[in-house]
């Protein structure tokens, strides 16, 4: 079923509003993983690396196409759980072990942006 041009744009907009959710929430956790390594902690190096390419991958993704009003949706929906799910682990994130621990979660969350994205283009 076609869609008007204005729910696609509006689609559009809440599409991308997710993906700089999901660069906002690496930008925080870098940061604060910065400052972690910055206070002594030298495993902190790999983890640092590792958020700021799942950071470069979700900037990356651009949405470029047109899709049916149901897919946007569903794209829309798996993007909008995936920050939920980043944002539940990035509050978890305060320590080095907490970052060393917890890492994997938060780019396997990311990750799902990455891949709905991709999915969209």
């Amino acid at each position: 079923m076609p869609t008007n041009g204005a729910t696609i744009a509006a689609q559009k907009s809440d599409i991308d509003a997710q993906k700089s959710e999901a660069v906002h929430i690496l930008d925080l956790k870098i940061g604060e993983a910065i400052g972690l390594k910055n206070q002594g902690d030298a495993r902190m190096s790999d983890v640092i690396h590792e958020l700021m390419d799942e950071r470069t991958d979700v900037y990356l993704q651009a949405y470029a196409g047109s899709l049916e009003s149901a897919d946007m949706a569903q794209a829309l929906a798996a993007m909008k759980a995936a920050t939920t799910q980043m944002n539940a682990v990035a509050q978890y994130l305060k320590t080095a072990a907490d970052f060393i621990g917890k890492t994997a979660d938060l780019l396997s969350a990311s990750g799902k942006i990455v891949t709905t994205l991709r999915g969209i283009i």
